[in-house]
């Protein structure tokens, strides 16, 4: 697996937004298996658990975001993101996006299509990164 790092609005490594299905098939490789993040997707999301990652398409089969757990190692601005403590991230992202929406289970940042979930977050900021969403825009609307 190629590198993975976060280019905002654009992608992941190999996958851009936009690509159809088949060319981010053809990109990752290695095992496919499709299933419904929820019971009302529209459309199907590729797991490719041998990386620890996900796709997720619009309704044209194109793709519009990137959710990564481990094994994945993404890395935006020369960090490594997953199993990192929430509090170091969030002041990394937030001096590139002061206008970042925080819950109890992490964060979103839409200017720059990041998201960070963190299960134990309510426990302490030092709680690590469990996956991160890189989405493009519109993807929340």
């Amino acid at each position: 697996m190629n590198e993975l790092i976060i280019t905002p609005n654009k992608g992941v490594g190999p996958i851009s937004f936009g690509m159809t299905r088949d060319e981010v098939r053809n990109v990752l490789g290695g095992n496919v298996v499709e299933f419904k993040k929820t019971p009302m997707s529209d459309t199907f999301t590729d797991a490719f658990n041998d990386y620890g990652i996900h796709i997720y398409y619009d309704s044209n089969d194109t793709c519009e975001a990137i959710e990564m757990a481990l094994p994945a190692d993404p890395e935006f601005s020369h960090k490594h993101m997953i199993g990192r403590p929430f509090r170091e991230l969030k002041s990394t992202i937030i001096s590139q996006d002061s206008d970042v929406e925080l819950d109890e289970t992490g964060l979103l940042s839409f200017k720059l299509g990041i998201g960070l979930f963190v299960p134990e977050l309510e426990d302490s900021e030092d709680s690590l990164v469990e996956s991160v969403i890189v989405f493009r825009e519109g993807y929340y609307e």
